[in-house]
């Protein structure tokens, strides 16, 4: 079995990643999979899907991004060099990037800057999201998400029958969901 099979199945449900430094926002983290998962989302954080493992965190988080279909950065108040990596990554793929920011953080982390600069540069995001706390975070993940499927144009890269299949059904399930309820 090949390492990018034995992380996690592949399914028809949508699947996304989020990053952010491990050490300072692993509540919000678990928050937000929560969140997603009540939404038949499959949403991949690396402390509550793989926990202990002998891979290496970089390399299991990288083969992540590549099959996830919405990447989400959460920023707190410290940089993470592999977060950054795995932002890199989603980009380089086309990903759908979707960029959170924790109001009132304030850093002289001079690493975290020069990032958050480059999140406004010319491979940065259009924009980003402020969030005051865990509950405000998992519900504009949600929604924003939500919306971004809903728009369901194929991206450039990455588009397969998989998510074609996938879309078709989300479309079916969010109408039924929020039509008929």
């Amino acid at each position: 079995m090949k390492e990018k099979e034995l992380i996690q199945p592949h399914t028809d449900r949508l699947h996304v990643f989020i990053s952010s430094r491990m050490q300072e926002l692993e509540d919000l983290r678990a928050i937000v999979y929560r969140e997603l998962n009540n939404l038949r989302i499959d949403a991949f954080v690396y402390e509550v899907e793989l926990g202990a493992r002998p891979d290496d965190p970089e390399t299991v988080s990288l083969l992540e991004v590549e099959r996830t279909d919405i990447f989400v950065l959460v920023i707190g108040g410290s940089y993470g060099e592999i977060t950054e990596r795995e932002y890199d990554r989603a980009r380089e793929l086309n990903k759908p990037c979707l960029v959170y920011e924790r109001l009132g953080r304030t850093t002289t982390d001079e690493k975290l800057q020069r990032f958050i600069d480059k999140l406004s540069g010319p491979r940065g995001v259009p924009s980003r999201s402020k969030f005051q706390n865990a509950v405000d975070l998992a519900e504009k993940v949600a929604k924003d998400v939500l919306a971004d499927r809903q728009r369901g144009v194929p991206r450039a890269c990455g588009f397969s029958y998989r998510r074609a299949r996938m879309r078709s059904r989300w479309c079916n399930w969010s109408t039924s969901r929020f039509c008929n309820g």
